[in-house]
């Protein structure tokens, strides 16, 4: 710690010091000796806010650290002035643990088996697109220079939520997606021929928690990761990208499977380059690509931090004139680079561009055209992605069952509201063969529950208490549809109408309201479930007097088991108690994580399993005569004391 007197001076010359010191103290670094922070501190006397300069070498801190160091400083600080000792949240996984993880995780065959994957991704051919490529012992930080631009809020502020909630995806799909169609567009203007795919080296966090029992949101340290990825949005012409067209949304929809497709983000790459010695030499000698892309997330500005009362912490004026420096001498890892990120300010989020580049291989003029083709592309993505019905789905959003993306656009048209497709389970496979089999007769997977309800009932809120189950239970909205492959599949709209009718039979004679009774739940149970078209479920209220009610729920088997039941009844009679409220009820365990628990099990062992247990049995066991031509009816039930 270091302490600079900096009482009575202007901002100017507060700057001034602050720009020395913060160069002194970078070179004061050294991580052959340890010493990797520096702290100075500028005091301005008791009546002025100072300035705390926090210096850290980048092989010890990343760009998440930061966001784990300074709450953690303004935490330790304003326990200490308050006289209390720190107690700072505990860190789940430390560096030292997570390096050994990676050196043991580069050894693991799953992960040596990717090594096929990155030989594909780096042997594409992909043309140069300058004279010559990086040459590390001339291209030198250095001399690089650097070109910067500025997305305004009106197009960021999309860019950063509508477009990639349209697609389910993130901000790099839509970035690279751009970045690809930029650098095609150069190449056609240079002569370079028709060429979309893009070999780009990309940055990411690298805070993979690869495995059971890694927890890294507070570990401060170097994670960041580099891979290499074969962007191809496809044959997209820069007209078809400027009519804003379903082909732009196609794009959009190529890049992210593409990234998608890389097993944990990409951080294999690294693993199996550098800490396992028989893949490294493999990679190694491949080349590397031409283009890095590094997207650093979003930060506020001085401006917009806000300083709590109690703790006088804020980024202070003079941030935004400091930055990183990397040794002059290091070379050059690309002859292009694009590190982009976004400042929050009063107006809005603006994307900053910083595109470095070696003068020798690159001219100022040809970044800049690709800088501005950049921004062109992701301004057509940004206005296709807001337009009313833009976006979808892609197949790895769907990870437990396999579709084309035919099929899923498909089932969106047929669903406009999709929020998942999942597989069935076997018994509901089973339901569903039988109800189609059966089509046209009587479906005997209908199941009625009717229920009396005594007292004053308040109709509305019954009625809210019914709606928040289905909202809180997506598999209560399932509709189970058959692709032209036959394959069923279990579909989950995002909303459905609540299928419910009230009737009211209090003028009614009482000595004929039980007819009418037994005559609308016979309705209600005979009217077949559409197994395609859901809810397939329906709530019928029957109004018999001002404290008397009878609710009849009416579903088709395939939803719901009869265990499942009970746990209905007590939530609504909870909802109903809380006004719809569900804030008062437990988490739900999702019906999705018992169909992921499935999908995991050994099927063969347990194929395998029932063959030695049903060995020698020659056929099922009957228990009836069997009878073609007999119709299915109604179960009925005998009971025996």
């Amino acid at each position: 710690m270091r302490r600079v007197e900096v009482a009575g001076l202007d901002t100017a010359g507060l700057g001034v010091v602050i720009s020395k010191e913060a160069a002194a103290a970078a070179g004061r670094l050294s991580p052959q000796a340890g010493v990797m922070v520096e702290l100075v501190w500028f005091d301005a006397g008791p009546d002025q806010p100072g300035r705390l300069l926090i210096v850290v070498h980048h092989l010890v801190v990343d760009g998440v650290s930061w966001r784990i160091l300074i709450p953690d400083l303004m935490s330790a600080w304003q326990a200490i002035t308050a006289g209390d000792p720190p107690r700072l949240d505990p860190v789940g996984t430390s560096m030292r643990q997570w390096s050994q993880h990676l050196q043991a995780a580069a050894q693991d065959p799953e992960r040596v088996a990717e090594l096929a994957l990155w030989k594909q991704i780096l042997q594409t051919p992909d043309p140069v697109l300058t004279k010559r490529v990086v040459d590390p012992t001339r291209d030198l930080t250095g001399t690089a220079r650097c070109v910067q631009m500025s997305l305004p809020p009106q197009l960021t502020a999309p860019l950063l939520s509508t477009v990639p909630a349209a697609f389910h995806g993130g901000i790099n799909e839509v970035l690279l997606t751009a970045l690809a169609l930029a650098i095609a567009h150069w190449r056609r203007r240079h002569g370079q021929g028709e060429h979309s795919a893009l070999l780009v080296e990309v940055e990411g966090h690298g805070r993979e928690e690869i495995s059971e029992g890694i927890e890294l949101s507070r570990t401060v340290g170097w994670f960041t990761s580099l891979f290499p990825v074969r962007v191809d949005p496809g044959p997209l012409s820069w007209e078809e990208l400027h009519a804003r067209g379903p082909a732009v949304g196609t794009a959009i929809k190529r890049v992210k499977e593409q990234l998608r497709a890389l097993p944990d983000h990409g951080i294999g790459f690294g693993l199996l380059r550098y800490l396992n010695t028989h893949t490294s030499p493999t990679l190694a000698a491949l080349p590397r690509p031409q283009i890095g892309f590094n997207y650093l997330g979003r930060f506020p500005t001085p401006a917009t931090e806000q300083r709590t009362p109690d703790q006088q912490w804020a980024l202070a004026p003079e941030t935004s004139a400091l930055t990183g420096e990397s040794d002059p001498a290091m070379p050059l890892a690309h002859g292009l680079a694009l590190n982009a990120l976004v400042h929050d300010h009063d107006q809005g989020p603006w994307l900053q561009a910083h595109w470095s580049f070696a003068p020798q291989i690159w001219s100022e003029h040809d970044v800049r055209a690709i800088a501005q083709h950049w921004f062109h592309a992701l301004q057509a993505l940004i206005e296709h992605g807001s337009q009313p019905g833009a976006g979808g789905h892609t197949p790895t959003d769907f990870p437990l069952i396999t579709l084309s993306q035919g099929e899923i656009e498909h089932l969106e048209a047929t669903y406009p509201n999709l929020e998942d497709i999942l597989p069935l389970s076997p018994m509901q496979e089973g339901l569903l063969f039988h109800t189609i089999y059966d089509q046209g007769g009587t479906d005997v997977y209908t199941v009625q529950l009717v229920l009396d309800l005594h007292g004053p009932l308040q109709t509305p809120v019954l009625r809210a208490a019914v709606q928040a189950l289905l909202q809180r239970h997506p598999n209560l909205r399932a509709g189970f549809p058959q692709l032209d492959s036959g394959q069923p599949v279990q579909i989950i709209p995002r909303h459905t109408p609540l299928p419910w009718t009230e009737i009211d039979l209090r003028a009614v004679p009482e000595t004929h309201r039980e007819t009418q009774l037994k005559h609308l739940a016979a309705e209600e149970y005979a009217r077949p479930f559409d197994l395609s078209c859901p809810p397939l479920l329906r709530f019928t209220l029957v109004h018999l007097s001002a404290h008397h009610h009878r609710l009849i729920m009416t579903n088709h088997h395939i939803l719901l088991d009869g265990w499942s039941m009970p746990v209905l009844m007590r939530e609504l009679s909870a909802l109903y108690a809380n006004q719809g409220d569900t804030s008062t009820l437990p988490r739900v365990t999702a019906y999705r994580d018992y169909l992921t628990w499935l999908a995991h099990q050994d099927h063969p062992a347990a194929e395998a399993a029932w063959q030695n247990a049903l060995a020698g049995l020659p056929e099922p066991t009957h228990l009836a005569p069997i009878d073609p031509r007999r119709a299915p009816r109604i179960p009925e039930q005998l009971t025996v004391e």
